[in-house]
């Protein structure tokens, strides 16, 4: 929860390795997971089948994400493009988890 009460808005970039964190995301009472994305088809896929009918956006890139302005991402990208990831989500005003 943010401290006004809300949910916390979750983003998850990655769902090779951040699918584990989409589903644990979407088991947390004070989290809401508005949005993820991936560069890949069968990724994003697994995430549709994970979420099922919930409304969570699932978009092929990072910036599509950031523009619905998530309060946290969890960046599970590929591991040289991490720092790069959490820099331009930082920037965009967000909390960062990054693997």
């Amino acid at each position: 929860m943010t401290e006004s009460g809300e949910k916390l808005r979750v983003g998850i970039l990655g769902l090779r390795r951040g699918l584990t964190h989409l589903r644990n995301f979407l088991q947390v009472p004070g989290a809401e997971v508005i949005a993820c994305a991936d560069r890949l088809e069968i990724p994003r896929q697994r995430a549709r089948e994970v979420i099922g009918d919930r409304p969570v956006r699932v978009v092929h890139e990072f910036d599509d994400m950031l523009e619905l302005h998530p309060d946290a991402v969890v960046i599970a990208s590929n591991g040289r493009q991490q720092a790069a990831h959490s820099i331009q989500a930082m920037r965009a005003g967000c909390h960062v988890l990054s693997e």
